[in-house]
């Protein structure tokens, strides 16, 4: 079965370059759009802050400016589908 995500919105926010990456291009080559990649908590609370939607979400937890958390707080007050819980990745 493969998954299929036309359509959907997805945010991939890690401070790894390739891992940033290659998330990007795998969402991008199932159909999703992707916000980001970006590596700064600050520029991901923004993204969640402009979004018209966003249906899933690739966190990594260790940012180059602090730990997600704060992220994952705002994309439960914007009431994000994916957002209880989010995914968290800590490769």
């Amino acid at each position: 079965m493969t998954l299929k995500l036309a359509g959907c919105c997805v945010l991939v926010v890690a401070d790894e370059y390739f891992l940033a990456e290659k998330m990007r291009r795998g969402f991008e080559k199932l159909g999703a759009t992707v916000l980001g990649p970006t590596a700064r908590l600050e520029e991901a609370i923004a993204l969640v802050a402009t979004a018209e939607r966003i249906d899933a979400a690739a966190l990594d937890i260790k940012l180059f400016d602090g730990a997600v958390y704060p992220l994952a707080d705002a994309l439960t007050s914007a009431a994000c589908p994916s957002s209880s819980p989010p995914v968290m990745t800590n490769p």
